[in-house]
């Protein structure tokens, strides 16, 4: 009879497949995970076009840009002590068609409906249960909500500025040249404006307002440029310390903080900043819909150039600087 011996792998052999399955793995799984983020880039650079697209909708409907705040009439809070504004994320739930979000928070309540589209999904920090936002307006720049104009950026207070509108004569660098909006890791809520302004500049029973405080300072949901070097926190930067800031907006029966001081509404706008969690930049999203990948590493007299609608009447350092194509690629 003629025998038959078994072949049987030894342990050394086993340990050696086992060893290059191993390193194998670790070689892909770089690239794995490099395939999933661009995946996630590519998510969140399609939303912030549509946020884009739905702003553009808003403007051919209202023949302008909406607010960066805008007043809720009294007539129309449902209660009295209902929030008195909306912000622009808001203001453009109609035209992403989630107009049945939009109306609790149009008279005065609060939601806390998850919106997908207002959130990265490269962003871990968000908790994707609430109304989440990775999105900001651009405000223009760091100053007092006074001293406002459009052509330091596109987005205004209308709380305060109700007729300051950004319409088409006011695009004089170009729409494909003017930021409108790009990320932030640490946007507050679609819902929530942050501007110290209430407490100091409006009285609630009259419909004027009073003397206001120069310092009084707009952070939330927006990004800002500064033409003092002091004060700038560019692209990616760690923001101030806010650990000890609390800055509350004082409104009737809502909310009665007066801790936001000038200082630390000073210390907020200088956070108020674009950043991501990809790494090496942000999505942005251009006036005309325009949507690209910044660089961090671009230079702040270009940041300015690309935010402003109009550097010759605004307040840039370089009101003259000629922006180029190759500057933002």
């Amino acid at each position: 009879m003629n025998g038959h011996r078994l072949r049987a792998f030894t342990l050394v052999e086993l340990l050696v497949v086992i060893a290059i399955i191993g390193t194998l793995v670790a070689l892909l799984l770089p690239a794995v995970q490099h395939a999933r983020e661009s995946s996630r880039r590519s998510t969140c650079a399609s939303n912030i076009r549509n946020v884009a697209l739905a702003t553009l909708q808003y403007e051919e409907r209202f023949r302008s840009f909406p607010g960066l705040y805008e007043p809720i009439p009294g007539e129309r809070l449902k209660s009295a002590s209902g929030y008195p504004n909306t912000t622009w994320a808001v203001t453009l739930l109609d035209d992403l068609e989630r107009a049945g979000v939009a109306a609790p928070n149009k008279v005065g309540e609060l939601t806390d409906t998850y919106i997908a589209v207002y959130v990265c999904p490269s962003d871990g920090s968000k908790t994707r249960t609430g109304p989440d936002l990775c999105y900001v307006a651009n405000g223009g720049r760091l100053a007092s909500v006074t001293s406002e104009k459009l052509a330091n950026g596109p987005f205004v207070n209308h709380v305060y500025h109700p007729k300051l509108l950004m319409q088409d004569g006011n695009w004089m660098d170009g729409r494909d040249y003017t930021l409108a909006y790009g990320e932030s890791v640490d946007s507050p809520n679609y819902t929530v404006m942050g501007w110290n302004g209430w407490k100091d500049m409006w009285i609630f029973d009259q419909p004027t307002f009073i003397a206001p405080d120069l310092k009084d300072r707009t952070w939330g949901p927006v990004f800002l440029w500064t033409p003092d070097t002091n004060e700038r926190t560019p692209i990616n930067f760690a923001g101030p310390d806010l650990s000890t800031i609390k800055c509350v907006e004082k409104i009737p029966g809502r909310y009665t903080s007066t801790t936001c001081t000038a200082d630390n509404g000073l210390k907020m706008a200088r956070w108020a900043r674009l950043s991501s969690s990809h790494g090496g930049g942000v999505n942005v999203a251009f006036a005309s819909g325009r949507v690209l990948f910044l660089r961090e590493t671009v230079d702040y007299p270009i940041y300015i150039a690309l935010m402003t609608p109009f550097d010759k009447k605004s307040d840039s350092p370089d009101p003259n600087y000629q922006l180029g194509d190759n500057d933002i690629r």
